[in-house]
C-alpha cells in the first residue's frame, strides 16, 4: 500500500513538475521592432502605450486619417481597424496587413502583445491573454477615438484565433478578418507537449492542468468554437499551401460555420498561399475591401 501511494504520488509530482516547465516554456521568441510606420509609407503616426491586464503595457503605432483625407465630423465618423499579429512577432510584422487601407479614410491600430516586441513582460503567453490584449486595444480606441466609428478586427495566425475569441465575447465589434488561424489550438498544444517529450498517455491530464493555469478552456477559446459565437460578420483567408498551419484547419472551421448556419461568415482560399500570404492577401484586397464596405466598416 505504501508502494502505491509513493508511486501515486511520484507519477502527480512529475505531471505537475512537467506543467509547471510547460506554462513556462509558453513563451514566444522576442523580436524587436527595427523600423517603423514611416517605413511603409505611413509618416503620420504616434507611438501609444495600452493598459492591459496585471497593470501590464502595451507597445502599439496608432496612425490616424491623414489630414489630406479627414472630412468633417458630421460628414463622416472614422472606424478604425486593429492589425494584430501572430506569435513571436510585433506591431512592425503586421505592417504589410496595412499597406492595401492607406488613403482608405481609416484609422489603423497596431500593438505588441505582452512578451512581444516592446511591450510589458508576462508570465506566460497564451491565447487567452492574446484575446485579453486584444480586448485591452478595443477599449483604447473606444476612449481615445473622436466619433463613433466602427471597429473591425484584422489577425493573422494565433493572432486571428485571438481576435475571434475576443470579438465572440462581444457586441461592439463591426467585423473580423482571420487570416491563417489554426482550428483547435488543443492540438497544437499537444503537439508541442510531444515535442516537449511528454509521453502520450499524460497529454491530456497536462493539458488539463495547463487549463486550470491559464484559466480558461482551450476548447472555448478554438476558432472552430469561437466562428459560431461571432455577433458580428467574418472573412477567413488561408493559403493552400501555408507550411506551418495546415490548409485543412481552415476547411474545418468554414465546414462548421456552415453546418451551423452561423450568418456572416465568407471563406476565401488564397491559392499557392504560404503562412503569411502577403501577396495573395494583396491580389486580393479588393475583396478583403468589399467585405468591409458590405458591412458598413469602410466606406463606399
Amino acid at each position: 500500500m505504501t508502494f502505491f501511494l509513493i508511486l501515486v504520488f511520484v507519477i502527480i509530482l512529475v505531471i505537475t513538475v512537467t506543467s509547471i516547465r510547460v506554462f513556462y516554456g509558453f513563451k514566444p521568441p522576442l523580436n524587436i521592432e527595427s523600423g517603423s510606420p514611416t517605413d511603409f509609407g505611413f509618416p503620420d503616426y504616434r507611438t501609444v502605450w495600452i493598459p492591459t491586464k496585471k497593470n501590464k503595457k502595451l507597445f502599439g503605432w496608432y496612425i490616424p486619417v491623414s489630414p489630406s483625407e479627414r472630412v468633417t465630423e458630421e460628414q463622416y465618423d472614422a472606424p478604425t481597424l486593429i492589425l494584430v499579429h501572430g506569435w513571436g512577432g510585433n506591431a512592425e510584422f503586421a505592417l504589410p496587413l496595412a499597406l492595401p487601407f492607406k488613403g482608405k479614410n481609416v484609422n489603423l491600430l497596431l500593438f505588441d502583445h505582452r512578451n512581444h516586441g516592446n511591450s510589458d513582460k508576462n508570465v506566460f503567453s497564451s491565447l487567452g491573454t492574446m484575446a485579453e490584449d486584444v480586448d485591452a486595444a478595443i477599449d483604447w480606441v473606444q476612449s481615445n477615438q473622436k466619433g463613433s466609428g466602427k471597429i473591425a478586427l484584422i489577425g493573422h495566425s494565433i493572432g486571428a484565433a485571438a481576435v475571434l475569441y475576443a470579438a465572440s465575447r462581444r457586441n461592439d465589434i463591426g467585423a473580423v478578418v482571420s487570416l491563417s488561424t489554426f482550428a483547435h489550438i488543443k492540438k497544437i498544444v499537444a503537439g508541442f507537449l510531444r515535442r516537449f517529450g511528454v509521453m502520450q498517455s499524460h497529454v491530456p491530464t497536462i493539458i488539463r492542468l495547463l487549463e486550470w493555469l491559464v484559466g480558461h478552456s482551450l476548447d472555448e477559446a478554438a476558432p472552430v468554437q469561437t466562428i459560431t459565437k461571432l455577433p458580428c460578420p467574418a472573412l477567413l483567408l488561408h493559403g493552400t499551401a501555408d507550411e506551418t498551419i495546415s490548409f485543412r484547419d481552415f476547411e474545418e472551421i468554414c465546414k462548421i460555420a456552415i453546418e451551423q448556419n452561423v450568418p456572416d461568415i465568407r471563406c476565401l482560399t488564397l491559392e499557392g498561399g504560404v503562412h503569411f500570404p502577403i501577396d495573395e492577401v494583396t491580389a486580393r484586397s479588393g475583396e478583403i475591401m468589399r467585405f468591409l464596405q458590405e458591412h458598413d466598416i469602410l466606406p463606399r
